[in-house]
């Protein structure tokens, strides 16, 4: 992605690899009942195999899905980008974002993420998340000292 003359970056981050904790941990589970099924039924061996490669697939497909999505903050746009061999990007301006919205689960603050909402002018869905973000509250708080930035160096009304 490639910044527009003039504009600068703010921000630019990946899911954080702790945002996929539960995602994995919910693989190593499905592996661990799928061994000890296999191992009840007297298939040890090829319960163990069924294991690895759950873990295996589900290790990969996480990876997959944090390197495939970049999100990005620039004092002009919010980009969403997301695809390795395909890619979908999505841009609003800056200024149409009206709401930022942070949630995070007892988990995620346990492990220091959270999801971002951009609430943006003229849309009704929420497509602009940034979804497992480490330390959330400075990114907002980032977001925030821009506004104020921005909104000193615009001129008043009547003026």
């Amino acid at each position: 992605m490639e910044l527009m003359a003039g504009e600068a970056l703010l921000w630019r981050g990946r899911p954080s690899w702790r945002a996929m904790m539960s995602f994995w941990f919910s693989v190593l589970l499905l592996a661990i009942v799928v061994f000890v099924l296999g191992l009840v039924i007297g298939q040890g061996t090829w319960s163990g195999l069924v294991a690895a490669v759950i873990l295996v697939i589900g290790l990969i497909k996480g990876w997959m899905e944090r390197v495939a999505t970049l999100y990005t903050i620039t004092d002009r746009r919010i980009i969403i980008r997301k695809g390795i061999l395909s890619r979908h990007e999505r841009a609003a301006h800056i200024d149409r974002v009206q709401n930022v919205n942070l949630t995070q689960s007892f988990f995620d603050r346990i492990f220091g993420v959270g999801t971002l909402d951009f609430d943006t002018a003229g849309t009704e869905d929420s497509d602009f998340k940034f979804s497992g973000i480490a330390d959330p509250d400075e990114l907002r708080q980032k977001i925030d000292n821009e506004y104020v930035r921005r909104s000193r160096e615009m001129p008043s009304p009547g003026v």
